[in-house]
């Protein structure tokens, strides 16, 4: 999720401010709402914020030039957690990648960590400032998961929940998915009722594959199937494919969303026997 430079001048624009009431701050905004977020000019920008600035310009560069923004702006600040988000999301190397985000969480921990954890926990992504460090935490399960190292991903997507359980980051679906792959039932079915009002391809189709897998073809899981390829009609012809690495900006029930759903999924549906001929079976 790249980073708002437009919430971030807001966040400036606010701390400007000395409001007396609710009222104030709802003309405040207004205000701004229609005539846009000014953006400050540098020489009155603190190192930390140059810094973060040099980082939003990067990632609306190209690589080359996004990454010596980002060298500028750790030279400005060593501790720009957004930077190393910005370096992590550049690299090819995987263990490259990981090195960067495991400093952008190390420097997260000790700003964010302890007991601002425990005053704010619940609601850290309306903080703005902790995001790059709930990005690089994000980021880092999406390393381990590629690296086959599943459980570490499990638990630091668990963390991004418990920081923030209204889930802007959109982590529960990927948990689903993981924890249907690590095979821990128990926690996936708790998942599963803890998000049992959300209508998204991820609950709808590995709901159906558990009913499956718990027991095997039944009414209730012909029901969820049936559910699952009302939502989306182009998932199951994927399923015995390798599935791409695409982007998870999708309209709901096209291609794009089939394959960002496959794309953690379809080796889960390989693995479960007949379970795909069954999901077959099941399209009208």
């Amino acid at each position: 999720m790249k980073p708002n430079k437009t919430m971030s001048d807001l966040q400036r624009l606010l701390q400007t401010q000395d409001f007396k009431n609710e009222e104030e701050v709802n003309e405040f905004l207004k205000k701004y709402q229609s005539e846009g977020i000014p953006e400050f000019p540098e020489d009155v920008l603190n190192a930390r914020e140059q810094a973060e600035d040099k980082i939003y310009q990067a990632f609306q560069s190209s690589k080359t030039k996004g990454l010596k923004l980002a060298e500028e702006a750790l030279q400005l600040d060593k501790n720009c957690i957004l930077a190393y988000q910005y370096l992590g999301e550049q690299q090819n190397n995987i263990n490259k990648a990981q090195i960067l985000f495991k400093k952008g969480i190390e420097i997260g921990k000790k700003k964010y960590g302890g007991k601002y954890e425990e005053e704010n926990k619940g609601h850290f992504w309306l903080i703005h400032e902790t995001r790059p460090y709930m990005s690089c935490i994000y980021n880092l399960s999406e390393c381990y998961y590629h690296s086959s190292k599943i459980e570490e991903s499990i638990k630091l997507l668990e963390h991004l929940l418990e920081l923030n359980p209204s889930d802007n980051q959109g982590v529960r679906y990927i948990l689903s998915s993981h924890l249907l792959e690590a095979k821990n039932y128990i926690k996936f079915e708790k998942h599963s009722k803890s998000n049992s009002d959300d209508s998204g391809i991820f609950f709808k189709f590995n709901n159906a594959l558990y009913e499956f897998i718990k027991s095997g073809i039944s009414m209730r899981a012909n029901k969820y199937m049936v559910e699952a390829i009302e939502y989306n009609q182009f998932v199951v012809p994927q399923l015995n494919r390798k599935a791409k690495i695409g982007s998870n900006s999708y309209s709901t029930g096209s291609k794009e969303e089939a394959n960002y759903y496959c794309e953690y999924n379809a080796k889960i549906w390989q693995s479960i026997e007949g379970s795909i001929e069954w999901a077959k079976q099941m399209i009208k």
